[in-house]
This record gives C-alpha cells, structure tokens and sequence, in this order.
C-alpha cells in the first residue's frame, strides 16, 4: 500500500517588516524600521527578539525602542545600575527604577547628585 504525502500548506516569504503566514502582520517599529533596527523580526509571529550584546547595546520592548533595565545611552550600551559598571543613583539616597533614578526629596539630576530648590 502507498501512503500519499500529507498536504502541507504553502506559505508566503514575507518582505522585510511584515510576518505571519500570509504576511499579515506589520513588525513591531514598522515595516521600513522593523524593531526599530535593534533586533529582528520574527516571521511567523511578529514579535521582536531585541539586541542584548555589549556591541550593538541592551535593548527591550515590544519594538526594541529602550534601554533594557540597567542600561543606558543613545546605544543603550552603557551600564546604569550599581553593579553593571554605571555611577549608582544613590549619591544623595536616590533608588534605580525602571530604567532611571529616582530621587528623594531635596536631590535631583540623572544621578540623584544635585540639590533640588
């Protein structure tokens, strides 16, 4: 007896920024800037998996857009946190959150490190 092949549904090879199995899905940034140029495009769900390396920087979100926590810069490539190589915010008390200090009353600056008026 002969077992004929299953039938496989063919699928689209999406241009650059689209995925999905019909390319119906425009990728996170847009599709002249997929994931914002930090990271690539998945084709069959359209989901970034954003650029985490010391060359080309830390990057997050769902279209690569910020800094990943602890990293900062216009590359995203300098280490913020206390522990990852940056000046700690805590220079008048300041706590890292979110991607940036916050300062307690009465400091200010990115570093907690100037007094407020």
């Amino acid at each position: 007896a002969s077992v004929a092949p299953e039938h496989t549904a063919a699928r689209c090879a999406c241009g650059a920024g689209y995925a999905g199995d019909a390319c119906q899905w425009e990728c996170p940034g847009g599709a002249h800037n997929p994931c914002s140029g930090h990271g690539a495009c998945d084709a069959l769900t359209a989901v970034c998996r954003c650029t985490q390396d010391p060359i080309r920087g830390y990057w997050d979100g769902t279209a690569c857009s910020q800094c990943l926590a602890g990293w900062c810069g216009d590359r995203c490539d300098q280490g913020c946190a206390p522990g990852l190589g940056g000046l700690p915010c805590s220079e008048s008390g300041g706590t890292w959150f979110g991607g940036a200090c916050w300062c307690v009353s009465g400091a200010c600056g990115l570093r907690c490190n100037m007094s407020g008026v």
